[in-house]
């Protein structure tokens, strides 16, 4: 199994790639989402980060995003890892929940939706990111 991810902050109201990072294999490795969204704070401290990755974030990655201040939203575009479970969508969802957007924002997260929750930046088309 591998899980590959790219992360992109807004520049001069654009998407500009600013890490990308790929696991492959099973047991004790790097979570790849956390090693884009440390290379994206490294670019842009302030946020908003797209992160596009062909698996959700599991369980821990969840909380860390959760408690961050940032406004992340994480694209999914599959399901590598089966972490789908780790959100209440079982282990297998549908093919057609694809993609599948999940938004932090102010310590909350709202998922399954292409809409910005309430207070989440302004933030240039995602869709063919």
């Amino acid at each position: 199994m591998t899980i590959s991810t790219e992360g992109f902050y807004v520049h001069l109201g654009k998407w500009k790639a600013g890490g990308s990072h790929s696991i492959n294999g099973q047991g004790k490795q790097s979570h790849s989402e956390i090693v884009v969204y440390n290379a994206l704070g490294k670019k842009d401290a302030g946020g908003p980060f797209l992160i596009k990755q062909d698996a959700f974030p599991c369980h821990e990655c969840d909380g860390k995003f959760l408690g961050q201040g940032l406004s992340i939203l994480i694209k999914v575009t599959a399901n590598n890892g089966k972490y789908s479970a780790d959100h209440g969508l079982g282990q297998n969802p549908a093919a057609t929940i694809y993609p599948y957007y999940i938004w932090y924002h102010g310590g909350a997260k709202t998922a399954g939706t292409a809409l910005a929750p309430a207070g989440f930046p302004a933030i240039p088309a995602f869709a063919a990111v």
